[in-house]
């Protein structure tokens, strides 16, 4: 089936793509009967593109309804809209899902709005009213965090709380509020599976919400992929999981997202949104250098990062790709039923191409130039922009006065670039995609079957003097595959890494955020004052003390509905009065009454429906004194007179008040005692101050002490003498060892009693224990760990056959250090003790094993594994015959790399032993015309300038006349040391070298295509490679293809 798909994708390769209509619906029709595949439907149509500029790749998908930023009018409603999700770094006005008021007189009105149809995406800003809010960082118990835009004197009115989709149970806050609600309640069944959505809550206010409910715009990090280079079981590192998307993470990598859906995206229903490939389809060692490419740093940013919200009812797979490639200029293309991506700059050539190589006897064809109409020379870039609340915004044009000379005419192309929101990221991508558009020159040229492994977009260096080219750079965009003759017409394009150098000139910062607008106030009350008056009776005497209050009411008057005024006292703040004054126009109104003879102070502000309004300053004002007077009081009546400052010595009325107590003339002085003859009843308990001692006569009796009155600190020390009987166990302290006289014999100590905490790390020495001393009885299950033995003490003297149990040994407790050489034999060693928790990773070597001390009987089942052997500790010598069965060795433990060459033989092999699990991939095979060779898992270094071998596997070749193609991609590293030096990869045949390749810059990446004839019977491939330079270098992974074609 592969094989079909491969051969129909060459057919459609064949077509040039003016001319591609009819055979693409014949291809189409073709895999449409052949697979179920959508992502088979996907490549005939990108693969269309492929060949043309990257200008006019992004042409060539004009007239598509894609909207650009946020183009929506406001955040929808319904039942019909689409599902969505933001992918990357992007924005949503979202969907109005509920909405509800609550308190009194409804004044919490709350909103929930759906940000997207798929869980993980995490908030990142608000954008309210056309204005970004930063949020506060308290946090309000039931509605969230404040939103500071909308904080007017330090008094919030708005709140948000987020859910990412992940969340388990209903909003609390709503289902307590709504409920019961009979029209629309939320329920404990409002959960929300899988979608994340935002809560706004309001509180009503004409001032703060001028406008009635607000615009709401979300930013947010989208919904998590899956990164390969972060999988380690593909040879990446982290733990990342294709089949486990709890392990996946955000990203903004144009390339991460496509190889994502490509693969699939799983929505709600069940159903998957995108193309379904295996991971197979999808080679990672093209993909990941792709994703590096848009990492690489430039002026602190991402070369390429991207941001976008599919509408999964509207969008096709391929129409985003298509974003996200322009958001990298990048390129994909299905070969073979394979996946390709090529990412910015075109990749290092895999093949040189002479005019030698062309066939003189098929038709060669160039295409210097394009047509008028395909000629541009200007070109105008839009993004979205967050500073513009995440909608389109264009950049200054870019044009090149020697190219409009040069065409005769002035033509501008406008880029539309709606996955890209960095400004100096949309200047680069158009800059580049200018002066790519500019290298005109397209070849299609017969080649030999030498170049059969070449596919789309594979890069070619070209020398040839009927072109004047010298080692000119093409690009492969189609492939046609002659199948009797092994010959190939590939089509170029021309392409050059200068096109993208970067250019400082286009860094430059998006635009400035608009910052949230003050909420309106009042020019306050001009000419404020207030001034003490004394109001008189209808006799014309004083009667009260008030406060008038002025303002200028001119020009005011019309602006506001009302005046709110307050008095209070000037030392307590005590409120005296406050009110509103509706007749602005008067200009004046009077407080009264208000306190004598007292300072008081007084501010006032306007009240308007729309904006707020502020205090004036506080106006100090002291009344006037019109209280009682002695004056005023009939004959034989006088005043309690209230004294402050020192108690009078002379009389001034009867009674005084001093201290806020009530004081007598007593014909001398003012006293404040009450004469016995006065008071009348009991004193009760709170009238009697504490009794002191000496107040005390006779002896405090059993019932006067209340019960728990005496505690510890109430007595005194007690002397021996005062204790009777005996102490319990409970009541003394650990003996410490000064305490001990003499010493403790084996007679003192209990079998068994002896642990590990009760022996000092490293305590116990040969010379502290007799021959045959150590016996199982004598110790406790687990109690001797490695830090109580000193290195070498346990030695086979000092054992008692049969000792050594396996429950008296701690996990991973015998180590080299602690076993004297050739100790530990049979004798010693109690029939299955010795289990793989006993023994610490590569603990047991050569010289620590008597000779055939090991047999099956000491062994525990599935004990000894890789990690407990050091390395070549293990040979004949210490092993007793037939000892090693099948039950002995735990799963995975015998690798290749502890295998010598030859060394496992039918005698070797159990019945059944091999079953598939142990058998590596591809490694039974029948003859075929297809090998795969997987090589490296990160390398040693390696030496610098020997040729090292990389990776080696054995091709069987059944046929005479063959030819060999072999396709390699080879991934190093450097070890430190700069990248210029030279290099070089060779291939060898049976131990001959055939064929190399190197260069004089290091590349991380480099493909490695030659084509060999063969003899029949099994050919040995070998690849190695060398650096020019005394750098080591890391050989990480090879990834080798052998096809054998038959002439």
């Amino acid at each position: 089936m592969r094989l079909f798909a491969w051969i129909a994708a060459l057919v459609l390769a064949s077509t040039a793509p003016a001319s591609a209509g009819p055979l693409a619906a014949a291809a189409a029709a073709i895999f449409a009967g052949i697979t179920v595949k959508a992502v088979a439907l996907f490549a005939l149509r990108l693969f269309a593109s492929v060949g043309l500029s990257l200008l006019q790749q992004r042409r060539a998908r004009r007239g598509r309804n894609t909207a650009f930023g946020l183009q929506v009018t406001a955040t929808t409603r319904g039942e019909l809209e689409s599902e969505t999700t933001i992918v990357g770094l992007y924005a949503t006005k979202g969907h109005l899902i509920y909405h509800n008021s609550h308190g009194p007189n409804n004044k919490y009105y709350q909103t929930v709005i759906e940000l997207g149809g798929l869980p993980g995406a995490t908030f990142s800003r608000l954008m309210v009213d056309g204005v970004y809010s930063e949020l506060g960082t308290e946090e309000h118990p039931d509605y969230g965090f404040p939103v500071l835009a909308k904080r007017d004197l330090g008094v919030d009115y708005a709140w948000i709380k987020v859910y990412d989709g992940t969340q388990t149970g209903a909003d609390p806050t709503l289902v307590a509020k709504y409920a019961e609600d009979p029209e629309t309640p939320w329920t404990e069944a409002h959960i929300g599976h899988g979608i994340p959505y935002a809560i706004l809550t309001m509180e009503v206010s004409s001032k703060v919400w001028p406008n009635g409910a607000p615009e709401q715009r979300y930013e947010e990090n989208g919904i998590p992929f899956y990164d390969p280079r972060l999988d380690s079981t593909v040879g990446g590192t982290g733990l990342h999981r294709w089949d486990d998307p709890t392990t996946w993470g955000p990203t903004r990598n144009p390339i991460v997202k496509t190889y994502n859906i490509l693969r699939g995206l799983s929505l709600h229903d069940g159903s998957i949104w995108g193309g379904e490939a295996d991971a197979e389809d999808l080679p990672l060692w093209n993909w990941v250098p792709g994703m590096n490419a848009c990492d690489v740093d430039v002026d602190g940013r991402p070369q390429y990062q991207s941001g976008y919200e599919i509408k999964f009812a509207e969008d096709t797979s391929g129409d985003v790709i298509n974003e996200l490639l322009a958001a990298c200029n990048g390129q994909i293309a299905e070969f073979g039923g394979f996946w390709y991506i090529q990412v910015g700059a075109p990749d290092i050539a895999v093949a040189a191409i002479t005019d030698d190589d062309l066939l003189v006897t098929d038709a060669a064809t160039k295409d210097p130039f394009p047509e008028l109409l395909e000629i541009f020379n200007r070109v105008t870039a839009k993004y979205v922009s967050p500073g513009a609340l995440w909608n389109g915004v264009p950049l200054d044009q870019i044009r090149n006065p020697d190219w409009e000379a040069e065409d005769g005419i002035v033509r501008n192309f406008e880029l539309d670039l709606p996955a890209v929101f960095n400004p100096g990221q949309a200047g680069q991508l158009a800059e580049d995609t200018l002066r790519d558009h500019r290298r005109w020159r397209r070849h299609a040229w017969p080649l030999p079957p030498d170049y059969a492994g070449l596919r789309p977009l594979n890069t070619v260096v070209v020398t040839s003097a009927w072109n004047d080219y010298d080692a000119k750079l093409f690009e492969v965009t189609e492939i046609v595959l002659d199948l009797h003759r092994l010959t190939i017409v590939t089509s170029l394009r021309e392409r050059d890494p200068d096109d993208f150098e970067i250019d400082p000139a286009y860094e430059i910062p998006d635009r400035a955020s608009i910052l949230p607008r003050p909420i309106p106030t009042d020019a306050g009350l001009p000419f404020f004052d207030a001034d003490a008056r004394i109001v008189t009776n209808q006799a014309g005497t004083r009667a009260h003390a008030a406060v008038d209050v002025f303002w200028d009411a001119s020009g005011i008057a019309e602006t506001i509905k009302g005046i709110a005024i307050e008095c209070q006292k000037r030392e307590t703040e005590e409120e005296v009065w406050s009110g509103t004054v509706l007749d602005v126009e008067r200009g004046a109104m009077t407080i009264q009454p208000v306190p004598p003879l007292t300072n008081l102070r007084v501010r006032a502000k306007a009240l308007s429906d729309n904006r707020r309004g502020t205090w004036t300053a506080w106006i100090w004002v002291t009344t006037d004194d019109v209280r009682i007077q002695r004056a005023d009081f009939a004959a034989g009546i006088e005043p309690v007179t209230i004294v402050e400052g020192t108690l009078p010595t002379v009389k001034l009325t009867e009674a005084i008040m001093f201290e806020s107590k009530l004081y007598r003339w007593s014909g001398t002085a003012y006293v404040a005692t009450v004469p016995a003859v006065d008071v009348t009843g009991q004193l009760t308990d709170a009238q009697i101050a504490a009794l002191a001692a000496a107040k005390l006569t006779g002896q405090i009796q059993t019932p006067q002490i209340a019960t728990g009155a005496v505690t510890d600190a109430k007595i005194a020390g007690l002397a021996a003498s005062k204790v009777t009987g005996q102490l319990t166990n409970a009541q003394l302290a650990a003996i410490a060892a000064a305490k001990v006289t003499g010493q403790i014999t084996g007679t003192q100590i209990t079998d068994g009693a002896i642990s590990t905490p009760k022996i000092a790390v490293g305590a116990v020495t040969a010379s502290q224990i007799a021959a045959d001393t150590i016996t199982a009885a004598k110790i406790a299950s687990g109690t001797i760990t490695a830090t109580e033995i000193a290195s070498g003490t346990i030695t086979s003297a000092k054992i008692a056959a049969g000792t050594i149990q396996g429950s008296n040994i701690a996990a991973n407790t015998i180590t080299a250090s602690q076993i004297a050489a050739s100790t530990i034999t049979a004798s010693e060693i109690a029939t299955g003790a010795v289990t793989a928790v006993k023994i610490a990773a590569a603990t047991i070597t050569g010289d620590k094993i008597a000779g055939t001390t090991i047999t099956g009987d000491k062994i525990a089942g599935n004990t000894i594994t890789a990690a407990k052997i050091a390395s070549g500790t293990v040979t004949a010598a210490e092993i007793a015959a037939g000892t090693i069965t099948g039950d002995k060795i735990s799963a995975n433990t015998i690798t290749s790399a502890l295998i010598a060459t030859a060394a496992i033989n039918a005698g070797q092999i159990a019945t059944n032993a091999i079953t598939t699990a142990k058998i590596n991939g591809r490694a039974v095979t029948e003859p075929s015309t297809f090998f795969e060779n997987y090589g490296g898992g990160t390398k040693t270094p390696a030496t610098a300038t020997a040729w090292n071998n990389a990776t080696s596997f054995i091709v069987n070749v059944p046929d005479s006349g063959s030819l060999l193609m072999i396709d390699c991609h080879v991934n190093w590293l450097l070890n430190g040391g700069p990248t210029a030096g030279s290099w070089g990869l060779r291939l060898l045949l049976s131990g001959s070298p055939f064929d190399s390749q190197g260069g004089a810059h290091f590349q991380e990446l480099v493909p490695f295509r030659r084509t060999i004839s063969v003899g029949t019977g099994n050919q040995t491939i070998t690849l190695e490679c060398q650096r020019g330079s005394g750098v080591p270098f890391l050989i990480q992974n090879v990834h080798s293809v052998a096809t054998i074609l038959k002439r």
